[in-house]
């Protein structure tokens, strides 16, 4: 699991290739909060 982000391709580039997996990982699972929390009702008035 690896994604395309720069901290991540900087640590692929460097040779810790087990950083960059667990640094996509929480970048990926931080998100999740922010799109839960996102109001999605203000989409549907436009």
């Amino acid at each position: 699991m690896m994604a395309g982000d720069p901290i991540s391709l900087n640590l692929v580039k460097q040779g810790n290739l087990s950083a960059a997996i667990m640094t996509s990982l929480a970048r990926a699972i931080s998100f999740i909060p922010l799109v839960a929390t996102t109001d999605h009702t203000a989409l549907t008035t436009i």
